[in-house]
């Protein structure tokens, strides 16, 4: 496990842009889905590969240029006929919404000592697609904030794989709250189990998430 993490630079985002945002979208509701999905390109096309491995094809084609491969991004849309060879044609019924995409950092205790760990409002975390997924709310004022997805080095078992997320609020103000996503991409070949440790501002502090393979 020692080489499996390359090491990342620190992500900063506007919450402005999180994937929640607050135009109104019609949407047709008939076999509607909300998915987190990476981002591939077909030639000139941009196409979706789910979770599941499916390949999503939009019925109305879109540019390749709109988003970079392996940027997650959220998209509503309904299906059109049934999957057939891992492929499925869509119909896109809310805009594209980039994901904050990023990828591990591997530290030392001492880097890790100096990162800031400010609470979040956890709303779900989960694994999927090859990457650890966040729902969470920040209280944002007029301040980008940072998230990290680090792992400490050395890790106490070749079986797991010790994950921190650590926020930095970067001295904002409080303000209001604000919904986003988060994915962080995790090594290949994956071990056994991988565990996720985050302060959370709404479940008592610090907690740990474990998932193991199924």
């Amino acid at each position: 496990m020692k080489h499996v993490l390359g090491v990342a630079g620190y992500i900063f985002f506007l919450f402005l842009m999180s994937a929640c945002g607050q135009e109104e979208e019609e949407i047709n509701l008939t076999d509607f889905r909300y998915d987190i999905v990476t981002c591939r390109h077909d030639g000139v096309d941009l196409v979706f590969l789910r979770d599941d491995t499916t390949l999503l094809y939009p019925q109305s084609a879109v540019s390749s240029d709109l988003l970079p491969v392996d940027q997650r991004a959220l998209i509503g849309y309904s299906p059109l006929g049934k999957i057939v060879d891992r492929q499925l044609s869509i119909v896109l019924q809310t805009s594209i919404k980039p994901v904050m995409t990023g990828d591990i950092l591997s530290l030392s205790p001492g880097g890790a000592q100096e990162l800031a760990d400010d609470p979040l409002y956890l709303t779900s975390v989960w694994c999927s697609g090859g990457y650890v997924n966040l729902r969470y709310k920040i209280e944002y004022h007029d301040v980008s904030h940072m998230l990290t997805m680090i792992a400490v080095f050395p890790q106490n078992s070749a079986d797991t794989l010790d994950l921190q997320l650590r926020h930095d609020t970067r001295g904002d103000a409080p303000g209001y709250y604000v919904s986003g996503y988060a994915s962080f991409r995790l090594p290949r070949p994956l071990p056994p189990v991988v565990r996720v440790g985050i302060n959370t501002s709404n479940l008592g502090g610090r907690r740990q998430f474990v998932f193991t393979e199924k």
